[in-house]
């Protein structure tokens, strides 16, 4: 639990039971970077974590978004740092300075390779354009399009390229894993010394507000407390950071009453305190103050995104942009649903089918009540089950959200008006979308939203079925993620504050900050800036900070900039 400060006179005479140049509040890919960078300009380092290390950077698939790298050459693909500006600046918009985002296309496969000289792994075997994480890991690939890139609209501005960059390790699963644990074994190879199972819960500042230090809650090793914490984080993390509802909630009761019995520890920080706690999307709290549209969705978070360096931010009077978030809702798994017409209320499409899920997510909301149906014909919806059997190969978490729809969210009907009926969609309007949609693939014609032509096909005849694809959906939930948090400074990472232009001594890296993706989600492109910011901020928090840069639009207030979906529209 966060509590307001504590302010010390002179943090030289204060009690401390540790200390270090630089403390890492989080130890999840920002953390481990934002160590590694502090590290190799000198400075001493103690990572500071509510369990022990992993986050939800551990949970994800451990995709990097990087352009013009040797695994892009080795796959045959010629991509340019201007090419990768172009493309982002769609899907960034104006939540970072166009100067920031050309320093992270630019530095983008430079920190690709300095991944793997901390050992992690990548490479150049490619996927099929149309072809989702799960489908490329299946084919053997690590590089895939893990955007919009090849969507009509994004081609036309950017020569579209395969950027998401797959760490690679053993096993059919998610590799943040791997990308995670070659991190850790670089942090811990460099004599980083650590403070496990103590969530951080008060900063310390000297009388000029300045953070010296911070205060965290440490579970005693062998005690009962201890080992509960440690039980359900574990069985938490079963969930691979999409564990919601009662277990959820039980989970993190038990959690908290784990940390309500550890010790109280003060921790000096003589050159910087780094925040690297990840976003808020185990908050219902908080997501229901921030982002109420996003609470019926599935989290993807690990049992520590509940917010804690944000709200430690915020006690020192931070300047923050919370309204940002996505709820994805990606057709490409199983295959065939990405054949069939994604329709609203009004029977139209507005969307193509088969583009990125984060895309198809945020359109559905700006829909009139949110309604989105995804409309096959019987041939489509049963070549949907087949391939979600258990002799297909599949990662367990995606063969089951791939089975919820199938099970628990469609209607069905012998004709499109029944069906219409059914799911109160315009019966004219679906009749006259079925049609030009078919007479488009008879004529061999391009699709009017951008459809990709090996994912045009025709609706044969009935029986038809819809799946109900709105956010409120009970049977096919979307998946969503906090992207807001603390605005940083541009060059240094450092946390703006309200009343002045940084906050002296605090920085943030990763999800707890605004950055890349926070007014759009790539695959990819969250631990690319996790990595981009976490050396970022290493370096700075070393070094003593830097204040070069002018203020992003971000730093505006964000209640003068309202949106429907938390983001900043380009």
């Amino acid at each position: 639990m966060v509590v307001p400060p504590l302010t010390v006179e002179d943090p030289s005479t204060a009690l401390w039971d540790d200390t270090a140049d630089v403390v890492v509040v989080g130890f999840g890919v920002a953390g481990a970077c934002a160590t590694l960078e502090a590290q190799s300009h000198g400075a001493s380092v103690l990572i500071v974590d509510k369990f022990e290390g992993g986050g939800t950077s551990a949970l994800s698939g451990g995709v990097v978004y990087a352009g013009a790298t040797r695994y892009q050459r080795d796959a045959g693909f010629e991509d340019t740092t201007d090419e990768m500006f172009k493309y982002l600046s769609m899907e960034v918009g104006d939540i970072v300075g166009s100067e920031t985002l050309r320093r992270f296309c630019e530095d983008s496969a430079g920190n690709l390779d300095w991944l793997s000289a901390h050992g992690a792994k990548f490479a150049g075997r490619l996927a099929r354009p149309d072809e989702a994480y799960d489908a490329a890991l299946s084919a053997g690939a690590s590089l895939y399009f893990s955007g919009n890139e090849c969507v009509k609209r994004y081609a036309a501005v950017a020569k579209p390229a395969p950027r998401g960059h797959i760490t690679v390790g053993p096993g059919f699963g998610s590799k943040g894993v791997h990308l995670f644990g070659a991190l850790r074994r670089a942090v811990e190879g460099v004599g980083t010394r650590f403070l496990f199972r103590s969530p951080a819960n008060r900063l310390i500042v000297d009388t000029h507000g300045r953070v010296v230090g911070i205060e965290v809650s440490s579970i005693r090793p062998g005690s009962l407390a201890w080992s509960v914490h440690r039980l359900c984080e574990r069985l938490y993390h079963k969930g691979k950071g999409n564990l919601y509802g009662p277990p959820a909630r039980w989970l993190t009761r038990a959690i908290g009453w784990a940390e309500s019995r550890g010790v109280t520890r003060r921790v000096r920080a003589g050159r910087g305190v780094i925040l690297a706690t990840g976003g808020f999307i185990n908050n219902r709290e908080m997501m229901a103050q921030y982002l109420p549209q996003h609470l019926n969705a599935i989290p993807m978070g690990s049992a520590g995104c509940r917010g804690d360096g944000i709200r430690l931010g915020q006690s020192v009077q931070a300047l923050t942009r919370m309204d940002c978030g996505e709820s994805g809702r990606s057709l490409l798994v199983p295959k065939p649903f990405k054949f069939g017409l994604l329709v609203n209320s009004e029977g139209r499409r507005f969307i193509a089918e088969d583009a990125y899920g984060a895309t198809i997510g945020h359109e559905v909301l700006q829909q009139e009540r949110h309604v989105a149906w995804l409309i096959l014909d019987a041939a489509q919806f049963r070549a949907a089950w087949r391939l979600v059997m258990p002799w297909r190969p599949m990662i367990l978490r995606y063969r089951l959200r791939a089975l919820m729809p199938l099970v628990f969210a469609w209607r069905r009907s012998g004709t499109l008006a029944g069906l219409a009926r059914k799911c109160g969609l315009s019966v004219d309007g679906l009749q006259e979308t079925f049609d030009r949609y078919n007479d488009c693939v008879h004529r061999n014609q391009a699709d009017w939203l951008g459809k990709l032509a090996p994912n045009i096909v025709a609706l044969g005849p009935g029986p038809y079925y819809a799946i109900n694809c709105s956010p409120e959906s009970k049977g096919f939930p979307p998946l969503s993620l906090t992207l807001g948090g603390l605005i940083v400074d541009e060059r240094s990472g450092q946390v703006r504050g309200v009343e002045r232009a940084v906050i002296e001594g605090l920085y943030a890296a990763g999800r707890v900050a605004v950055g890349m993706p926070s007014n759009f989600l790539v695959s990819g492109l969250s631990l690319a800036d996790c990595v981009f910011s976490g050396r970022r901020a290493g370096r700075s928090a070393a070094l003593g900070g830097l204040r070069d840069s002018p203020p992003s639009v971000a730093d505006r207030d964000e209640a003068a900039r309202p949106t429907l979906s938390g983001k900043v529209t380009s």
